[in-house]
């Protein structure tokens, strides 16, 4: 019988390794390896090797592409990962490294990574295409059970073998990849709609059992298991809707042991489940157990040397502790996944595949909604780490801090904070801490919109009773504290988050300013003070005189920020904050930062303390006054 040339499946084969050249993802030996093993895989009369590796294919890429730019939070770029001496030997004068534009992966780790379930697929085919010898082929046989063993009754143990080992390969690295790249982009979703998807702990370390930083490799966790497990059950899914779409549901009746036409479905579904479990668990073994990964202090994200890169000179970076020994090579675990036909290990080849994701998510603790009970919360507390609080506004649509939301949600969210780190650290559980403070986040335009004025009237004793007690409690805050600037932040927004020790913001969407000159409020002492406190005295001057819009750059330069996301978008500054926090939480074990605190800020806490005019704030008063004060002016200067 004549060979078959599938042309379909080397257009797809060859389409594919050229856009993952073209993307970067594959050198030129790496796009021509990946050709030749898709089109190897894809060239069969029987289409369910050809689906499973479109289907991890497909998922995977997705899945790489998953809240990108959260995940990009946790690790440092590729193209940073330089040693100072390493640049320092390269050339006597300034350094720039540059990101690769080329490929990344060579064919012999195309091969590696791909290789099994293509030679099953090439070995079925050889025996059963009928395109060589002298027996008729599958399709001519009748299309008979191809995943039914001897004791299925069946007669080609072989076929059995074949199908079932390339399925649990692409499920075990299906299962992987969504270990590696969903769970941590979904991790960090705190609102309480998302149930289970809470803002989770940290991953555990699988060789110690240990709390360990997002990235580590060996990382493991609740949520990423579980959508390891989906991951494998995706590929499993879609071998099965192969398969029945080629007569198997016929072929294959009344054969199995449980009396089901369907058996071999259950079997293929349980298959790719745990193949997709075990990859993850193997590949975060493998990860945990042969290499190291290392921290740096300085940024609080987890980089690829000991060194301090050429582009942070100044880092201090740490091994994690319990992480494994550098017996892998560490340049081919660092690379985006590549489209065909395998970007990521397997169960046999998953030391060859990157770990620095691992399974990384967990399971928080149910979000804590202040006012208790209500269902439209105006804010929400979650601990994304041990002792690492998110404050979460959620007094859509701009986070207006009004008197009510004041005094029966951010007041006792804090207090609720407070009193839980005090039970972890008398527990023994956990002794530092830290808070992220940061605005709404369902559409996550806003950090906050300030105060409103219309509310001075009916409660003229604002500022002192609600307020400055807020600014106060979050300047005296036993933990170091920090706002995440998801959105924009003005006026008395942008005074709440000065209060905060620390501050960053996202690169995008972001307005600092103080806007009461323009519709004429004048700026209280005790907001004053606490703008006296953080910035310089030019910077004072142009907030208040002059009401000046900052954009994120413009707010870095002036001191109003700390420092800016490297990333774009709302969940990438909590993202960021999240991980600045679990850096500072040590700092709060030795208990003195309030007392601390009280004494670097005391003059600006002097001022809040202090009984502002119950007409303060209130612009047409405040005006009233003016002009009645000229007036009488006028008339001595008259007399």
């Amino acid at each position: 019988m004549s060979v078959r040339m599938y042309p379909g499946a080397f257009a797809i084969a060859v389409l594919a390794a050229a856009r993952g050249y073209r993307s970067g993802s594959l050198d030129p030996g790496g796009a021509a390896a990946a050709a030749l093993l898709g089109y190897s895989a894809l060239a069969n009369p029987l289409s369910v090797f050809g689906v499973c590796l479109l289907g991890f294919y497909l998922a995977g890429s997705r899945a790489t592409k998953v809240k990108a730019a959260i995940k990009a939070t946790y690790e440092e770029p590729e193209h940073e990962a330089v040693s100072v001496d390493q640049a320092s030997r390269t050339t006597s004068k300034s350094v720039r490294v540059e990101p690769k534009s080329g490929g990344n992966r060579s064919a012999t780790q195309v091969a590696c990574n791909a290789l099994l379930g293509t030679a099953c697929a090439v070995t079925w085919r050889y025996l059963y295409s009928g395109e060589i010898g002298t027996r008729a082929g599958w399709a001519e046989e009748g299309r008979w059970c191809v995943v039914a063993g001897r004791n299925q009754g069946g007669e080609e143990e072989t076929s059995r073998v074949l199908i079932l080992a390339a399925v649990a390969f692409w499920a075990a690295c299906c299962g992987d990849t969504f270990a590696s790249e969903v769970g941590p982009a979904l991790e960090i979703f705190t609102h309480p709609s998302w149930l289970g998807i809470l803002s989770s702990r940290p991953p555990i370390l699988i060789t110690t059992l240990r709390p360990c930083p997002r990235g580590t490799n060996g990382g493991v966790s609740v949520w990423g298991t579980l959508v390891s497990l989906l991951g494998g059950i995706l590929v499993s899914a879609l071998a099965v809707i192969s398969l029945a779409l080629q007569g198997q549901a016929a072929a294959c009746g009344g054969r199995g042991r449980y009396g089901s036409s369907w058996w071999w479905a259950m079997e293929l579904l349980l298959l790719g489940g745990l193949s997709g479990l075990g990859g993850s668990m193997i590949d975060s073994l493998l990860g945990g157990v042969f290499q190291s990964t290392y921290f740096s202090k300085t940024r609080s994200l987890v980089v690829h040397a000991p060194e301090p890169s050429s582009a942070h000179p100044d880092d201090e970076i740490i091994r994690v502790p319990g992480s494994g020994w550098d017996f892998l090579r560490v340049g081919i675990l660092h690379h985006p996944v590549p489209p065909l036909p395998s970007s990521l290990s397997s169960a046999l080849a998953v030391h060859e595949r990157r770990h620095r994701h691992g399974p990384t998510t967990g399971i928080d603790m149910a979000t804590v909604s202040f006012p208790r009970g209500n269902k439209d919360a105006w804010a929400s507390v979650s601990e994304p780490a041990s002792g690492v609080f998110v404050l979460s506004m959620n007094n859509l649509p701009d986070n207006r801090l009004l008197p009510e939301v004041i005094r029966q949600a951010l007041l006792p969210a804090l207090d609720y904070v407070e009193l839980a780190w005090h039970k972890a650290s008398k527990a023994g559980t956990n002794k530092g801490g830290a808070l992220v403070l940061t605005g709404e986040r369902k559409v996550g335009k806003f950090f906050s919109n300030g105060l409103q004025l219309e509310c001075l009237a009916e409660y003229p004793t604002f500022f002192r009773d609600y307020y400055y007690k807020l600014l106060a409690r979050i300047m005296t805050f036993p933990l170091h504290t920090i706002a995440a600037i998801n959105g924009h932040c003005f006026a008395g927004g942008l005074c709440l988050a000065l209060a905060c020790d620390w501050r960053i913001c996202r690169p995008d969407r972001t307005w600092l300013c103080m806007n009461e000159l323009q519709f004429g409020a004048p700026l209280p002492a005790g907001m004053a003070a606490v703008l006296q406190a953080r910035l310089t005295e030019p910077v004072v001057r142009k907030v208040m005189l002059t009401a000046h819009r900052y954009t994120a750059p413009e707010a870095l330069a002036s001191g109003l920020v700390d420092e800016i996301v490297p990333a774009d978008g709302s969940e990438a500054a909590i993202s960021f904050a999240i991980t600045k926090a679990m850096g500072m939480a040590p700092l709060a074990e030795s208990g003195v930062l309030r007392a601390m605190k009280e004494v670097l800020y005391a003059p600006a806490l002097t001022m809040l303390a202090r009984h502002e005019p119950p007409s303060i704030g209130l612009p047409q008063k405040e005006n009233a006054y003016a002009f009645k004060a000229l007036l009488a002016a006028e008339v001595a200067a008259k007399l």
